[in-house]
């Protein structure tokens, strides 16, 4: 009961918090392997095709963002 308290906020090195994908960027980054991370390197896939799709319509009229900065390179 109650907030966490064993949470850690990562940041970059003039201090600003990272986001998710900042995080998992400097992570790749760090392998030295036969990752590539580049921009548009997630891909939004169909539940039942698995093929590549977009985001629906707005439900509401309201439009919709990318919650995340992403990783600006």
């Amino acid at each position: 009961t109650g907030a966490p308290s064993n949470i850690t906020v990562l940041k970059d090195v003039d201090g600003s918090p990272l986001d998710a994908t900042e995080v998992v960027v400097n992570y790749l980054q760090s392998l030295n392997g036969p990752v590539n991370p580049v921009l548009n390197r997630i891909t939004l896939k169909d539940k039942t095709t698995g093929l590549p799709t977009m985001l629906p319509a707005a439900k509401f009229g309201n439009q919709e963002l990318q919650p995340l900065q992403g990783a600006q390179r």
